[in-house]
């Protein structure tokens, strides 16, 4: 029996020896110096030493965060916060497969398969049609018909028989002076420039969609990728602190404790796995084929220079459905014209000649052949009722909407680049911020953790900082999509594509908001 405790007794001790060898080495270690907040946009990619100089095991760390940068100056266009690259997360299961897949194939592949180009462009063919049918009112008619007959009997002075007979006409018809059928036809040439800008736009959408589905794309495998990590975190804990447990050192509620961490965090990560796939598979519709390749980060997105009336400028020139807008005035006025002239005579002219022969192989000429004839025909409706007057008024009417509607999209413009502008600014600020909660909260999980070896905290402590530093890291994700897509809304109100330059404006360092006039 004596034999029993006193082996017992040896074993507690000899188990206690590493965790007081590890207090005597940190007590007299001095303190650490702070560190560097990490540049706005960059994501930190390392926790912070210990106390020993080593660096923290938590968060997605693996180099000393880069140094902190100065904030933009007011008025002026925020520095560029691109996202974090994928590879700087740890890879979440299952892996890719395939090439890699970058926004510029997503784009082509888009404009090649999704529906909405061949919607754009029968749309397209559609205007076309209709002034071709309006070109046609101006145009002449010419109309040919012919007939062979072959009858039994015939009452011809020189006997009884068969008798055969072949004759045809040619027809004119033309348009000598209608005056609505011209303004009808300049509306109708207008309305296919509208639907080519229309069409134009409807690619345009098209392609920042694809452009946000696969931003979305990437923060939800990034956001896989954090939960990841923090399922690891967890499943080291709960393999330390069932050690802890076994030899007396920990109790077992820390254990369970531990246990339900991982058991959230599993849930966590298969949540965030589901939400990858479904990211990927609304990314496949857009572009036309399943996307299993790896998505590669897009460049930061190029915004124009320039203050909000300049870019407001630039909106008004380049922007497909503002001169839409535009031209549907135009098209409401020739449209006016039309009714108008439907007051006026219109003339045209009808030409004709006709040939019949019997019995063709005799060469018999028929009587009173060939025949022509040319007549100049007028027609002018003195009353209908009050229809033409009607159809001014409603086309007057259409005019006034399209006119209002042009106003209100460039009011619509004018606040919808106010607000983008300072919107940028907003999510600017808000990467800084993520980035230094992630920071700190790295900081928090490692003394956490450091505590709970040397027994001065719980479990539970260490679950809420490892609660806290995924929620920072998914914070920080989530921000830096909000900013790159913030940068590509301005680039979508400014008529430009996601990744196209189309034009640029003077170059100033001012970003504010005037009035509308």
């Amino acid at each position: 029996m004596k034999t029993s405790l006193l082996s017992s007794c040896l074993l507690l001790i000899s188990s206690l020896m590493p965790s007081l060898a590890r207090a005597e080495d940190t007590s007299p270690a001095p303190a650490p110096a702070p560190a560097a907040i990490p540049a706005p946009g960059v994501l930190p990619t390392a926790p912070p030493a210990d106390a020993t100089g080593t660096p923290a095991a938590t968060g997605t760390a693996t180099a000393p965060p880069p140094p902190a940068t100065a904030p933009p100056a007011a008025g002026t266009a925020p520095a560029e916060n691109p996202l974090v690259p994928l590879a700087a997360m740890p890879a979440a299961s299952p892996q890719p497969t395939g090439p890699a897949f970058t926004l510029e194939q997503a784009l082509d592949d888009s404009a090649k398969l999704n529906d909405t180009t061949a919607i754009a462009t029968a749309r397209l063919s559609f205007a076309i049609a209709e002034r071709t049918q309006a070109k046609a009112l101006v145009l002449p008619t010419i109309s040919a018909d012919g007939s062979y007959t072959n009858t039994s009997y015939s009452s011809r002075p020189w006997g009884n028989g068969p008798v055969q007979s072949i004759g045809g006409e040619i027809d004119l018809s033309m348009t000598l002076f209608n005056p609505s059928a011209y303004p009808a036809l300049r509306g109708a040439k207008i309305a296919v420039y509208q639907q080519q800008y229309l069409s134009e736009d409807l690619r345009r959408q098209l392609a920042y969609e694809v452009t946000l589905s696969y931003l979305q794309a990437i923060t939800s495998e990034r956001n896989s990728a954090a939960a990841l990590q923090i399922l690891s975190v967890t499943k080291e804990s709960l393999h330390e602190s069932e050690a802890s447990a076994k030899v007396g050192l920990k109790s077992y509620n820390d254990a369970t404790r531990a246990e339900l961490d991982v058991a959230n965090a599993q849930l966590a990560y298969t949540n965030d796995q589901q939400a990858v796939v479904a990211a990927r598979l609304s990314l496949g519709d857009l572009v036309g084929h399943e996307v299993a390749g790896a998505l590669v980060d897009p460049k930061p997105a190029e915004l124009p220079t320039g203050d909000e009336p300049m870019m407001e400028d630039l909106a008004i020139r380049t922007r497909p459905d503002l001169q839409s807008n535009v031209l549907q005035i135009q098209i409401e006025d020739e449209a006016i014209q039309t009714a108008r002239n439907l007051y006026l005579p219109s003339f045209g002219l009808l030409a004709g000649y006709a040939d019949r022969h019997y019995d063709p192989y005799q060469t018999l000429a028929s009587p009173g052949y060939p025949a022509w004839s040319v007549a100049v025909t007028a027609n002018w409706t003195l009353y209908d009722g009050g229809s033409r007057l009607g159809q001014v008024d409603a086309n007057k009417a259409l005019r006034d909407q399209a006119t209002a509607s042009e106003h209100s999209a460039r009011v619509d413009l004018h606040r919808d680049l106010c607000t983008a502008i300072s919107n940028l600014a907003t999510q600017n600020s808000s990467v800084s911020q993520a980035q230094v909660s992630v920071h700190v909260a790295q900081v928090n999980a490692n003394e956490v953790k450091t505590k709970y070896q040397q027994g001065l905290s719980t479990q539970l402590d260490v679950s809420d900082a490892n609660s806290e530093l995924f929620s920072a890291e998914v914070n920080l994700i989530g921000a830096q999509l909000s900013y790159a897509s913030a940068r590509f809304q301005i680039r979508s109100l400014v008529g430009w594509w996601p990744l196209v330059v189309a034009d640029s404006s003077p170059d100033s360092s001012r970003l504010h908001c005037g009035t509308v006039k």
